[in-house]
């Protein structure tokens, strides 16, 4: 439906436009001394009206891009759940984390996302860590939330990791991204632990799990925004069919158990990843 009104709004104003250019000097009639003497103003406007008009219809054939290839993701990610993850088992979640600029997810956290939190329940801001976690580098990458499925009774989060330099650690999911290579962490469960506010405080068992979770003490920080802080992870990149990454699967459980995703998905993973990269390049 918008891209028929679309086009008879840049038919008509193309019309006009045409008709400017032609239009008769000895024409006496009300109309078209209005139009010559507001040529080029009517001329300004209509350009301008048909130019917004185009991008107003990009952009919208970009969303409707983008809301499939969520949709289908969260669908995806949720046969992978359900078929080799333990079905209904909410205790593990599975995520895929895409990057953004800092200018593009700063205004949602600092207006979008309280608001959620205040109207919302399951939205929680986390106090100071909050303010601490915020995009500031708005230049810079940071890996976002794309699609999760698992953990339906658990508050929501909006945990975004900066993407660091090589000789930085900034979590699985980053390390992941930056050498485009799969990796598994199980390491001691903290779940129960409470969180100081800052590194020096913290225990041999939060810095132990920093540590085998590839977090840097200058990003601690990151992990006071986490709801849920998970000892299981299982990270893998995603490729575009130009074997460009795309983004990052990653499988995580908060359990006392040690799990091994990668030995589950192990006869999976492949065929997944090129699932993936076949759908991106249609739905794109």
């Amino acid at each position: 439906m918008w891209k028929f009104i679309c086009k008879i709004i840049g038919t008509l104003f193309s019309i006009l436009l045409w008709y400017l250019q032609e239009l008769p000097q000895e024409s006496q009639s009300d109309f078209d001394k209005i139009l010559r003497n507001y040529k080029y103003e009517v001329a300004l406007v209509a350009l301008i009206i048909v130019l917004s008009t185009i991008f107003v219809n990009d952009f919208i054939a970009y969303c409707k891009k983008q809301n499939a290839i969520q949709k289908w993701s969260n669908s995806f990610l949720k046969h992978i759940v359900k078929e080799h993850l333990g079905g209904r088992n909410f205790q593990t979640r599975i995520s895929i984390l895409r990057p953004r600029k800092g200018y593009e997810i700063i205004i949602p956290y600092l207006v979008i996302y309280p608001i959620k939190a205040f109207f919302l329940e399951q939205h929680r801001i986390c106090n100071k860590a909050f303010w601490k976690n915020i995009p500031y580098k708005i230049f810079s990458n940071y890996l976002t939330v794309y699609a999760r499925y698992g953990y339906s009774d658990k508050m929501t989060s909006y945990t975004h990791f900066l993407i660091t330099n090589r000789d930085e650690n900034n979590g699985l999911a980053v390390k992941c991204y930056k050498e485009e290579q799969d990796r598994e962490v199980s390491t001691v469960s903290i779940s129960n632990e409470k969180l100081p506010k800052c590194y020096e405080e913290t225990n041999r068992s939060i810095r132990r799990y920093m540590s085998d979770s590839y977090i840097d003490k200058k990003h601690y920080s990151t992990m006071l925004g986490m709801n849920t802080i998970a000892n299981n992870l299982y990270a893998v990149p995603i490729f575009l069919e130009d074997q460009n990454i795309w983004g990052v699967m990653m499988i995580d459980n908060d359990s006392q158990e040690h799990i091994s995703y990668k030995e589950l998905l192990d006869q999976h993973i492949a065929s997944y990843q090129k699932i993936f990269s076949y759908t991106l390049k249609i739905l794109k």
